[in-house]
């Protein structure tokens, strides 16, 4: 009624199994893991690279100083160096960040498309080695299979790790040692920081200064290719501590890097353009563009309306917000006529304006160049922008006697060109009868001979004729052409 109960063979087969599957799972959990820990690995982002920024501190330049106070100007030098020890990181502003991501893509694709190139090439001289064709098949298939690796690994050059945001601050080894190089001659600045695989330097000067001591500093930077700090200070010999500490103070904060100012303007009227030191920011505004703390140059300009240029001073970790209403440019409104002519062309310098009669505006206190032209001729002016008329006398002011002039020397030219290799033909037939004659002295070719000598005389003669009216005419041709435009620009 209760069914069979398992006898003792089915009694241990089911312990057996009982404990079978406990063991399975701990196999499926075991595998599993590895799987589990290399997808988390898979989602985890790449340590970030970059993570040392290396400054060089050059040789102070104390030459400027008496030789007994030198000394003290190497002082003065150690202690700024000393000055920096409290320093361990740097912070990156967004444009320097942007300067490291470009240099490790662009050598890491550099790198990859070498080894590819060369890859490839191993590849093509696999058929000039003379190899039999089994091994150059086996060889060929091994080329292929590296070159579709090394083509995977150039489009994965370009998926670069983050750079660090935060960069530990490091000297050079030679700083570290005490040691500092001479700074580099000027134009070799960007050379001299590779060389000494250093991403900044620090170039100095200790002179006097009317009875004091002046201290100059500049740091070079790597991703502005420029100098982008430089400071000095004055002080008496009384005052060297307090003006010691105060430099080193903004040394560190130049080295260290400052929060990350930012700007961003919003202009009136819409279509006005931004540049922000020399570099197109937008049109009717700009988003939140980051910059290094300290003076930006702000350029505003639009059609019609007055350019704004001034300097704004960026604070670290604010936020500049800058609302620009530029000022619109009074304007006169210039009406052209030109009675003479049913239809001309006006031009504002260059640019076509349209048809007479017409009215422009210009913008007071603005000189303008108006030009219309017309089939019958041309005439131009130099307006200023004040309300008023501009009647053009556009005529044809000797045009008729310089296309008469310009025919003529045409004319002249042509019968030039017609009439020298006929006198070169005349005179070569009369030389050649001449010539006969004096060869033979048959009298009865010396009657040919001496009318083709006269006929060719006579052909010089129109030759030179039509030189001389050539010339003529060509001098004609020009006074006549300067003598009209002379009277059309007045």
């Amino acid at each position: 009624m209760f069914g069979r109960m398992p006898k003792n063979r089915d009694r241990a087969f089911f312990r057996r199994r009982g404990g079978f599957f406990p063991f399975l799972t701990a196999l499926l959990i075991m595998g599993a893991a590895p799987a589990y820990s290399r997808a988390k690995a898979a989602e985890e982002p790449p340590p970030p690279i970059n993570k040392e920024w290396v400054l060089c501190i050059t040789a102070f330049d104390v030459s400027a100083l008496p030789s007994s106070n030198r000394i003290a100007g190497e002082i003065m030098a150690k202690t700024l160096v000393d000055a920096l020890d409290p320093v361990n990181r740097r912070i990156r502003v967004s444009r320097e960040y942007a300067y490291y991501a470009d240099y490790a893509r662009a050598k890491a694709l550099t790198g990859a498309g070498q080894a590819l190139a060369a890859k490839r090439e191993e590849r093509d001289l696999l058929l000039y080695q003379g190899n039999p064709s089994w091994k150059y098949r086996r060889e060929l298939a091994a080329a292929d299979e590296a070159i579709a690796e090394l083509e995977a690994a150039y489009r994965e050059a370009d998926k670069i790790p983050p750079i660090e945001g935060e960069p530990e601050f490091k000297l050079t080894e030679e700083n570290a040692g005490n040691n500092f190089p001479p700074p580099p001659e000027p134009g070799n600045e960007y050379r001299f920081c590779r060389d000494q695989n250093a991403d900044a330097f620090l170039a100095g000067s200790v002179s006097e200064y009317y009875g004091r001591i002046l201290i100059s500093l500049k740091l070079y930077t790597l991703f502005t290719r420029s100098f982008q700090y430089e400071d000095s200070i004055v002080f008496s010999l009384e005052d060297m501590n307090g003006a010691m500490d105060e430099l080193a103070g903004r040394l560190r904060a130049a080295v260290s890097g400052s929060a990350p100012a930012a700007i961003t303007v919003k202009t009136a009227p819409a279509h006005a353009a931004v540049i922000i030191d020399d570099s197109f920011a937008g049109r009717g505004g700009t988003t939140i563009i980051e910059r290094p703390p300290g003076p930006v140059e702000l350029r505003v300009f639009a059609e019609d309306h007055r350019t704004l240029v001034t300097e704004v001073e960026l604070n670290p970790g604010e936020l500049a917000e800058l609302y620009i209403n530029l000022t619109p440019i009074a304007q006169a409104a210039l009406t052209v006529t030109a009675p003479e002519v049913s239809s001309a062309s006006v031009y504002r310098g260059a640019l076509y304006a349209g048809e007479v009669p017409l009215t422009i505006n210009i913008d007071q206190g603005r000189y303008e160049y108006i030009f219309v032209e017309s089939y019958k001729g041309s005439a131009a002016k130099v307006f200023q922008g004040i309300d008023g008329s501009a009647v053009f006398e556009v005529r044809e002011p000797g045009e008729r006697q310089v296309e008469r002039m310009r025919r003529r020397f045409y004319g002249a030219w042509g019968r030039f060109w017609v009439i020298l290799p006929a006198a070169v033909l005349i005179n070569g037939i009369a030389a050649t009868y001449t010539n006969a004659y004096n060869q033979g002295g048959d009298p009865g070719i010396y009657d040919e001979a001496s009318n083709f000598r006269y006929i060719s005389i006579a052909a010089w003669t129109v030759f030179g004729c039509t030189v001389a009216e050539s010339v003529y005419r060509a001098f004609r041709y020009l006074y006549s052409s300067n003598e009209g435009v002379i009277k059309m620009e007045r």
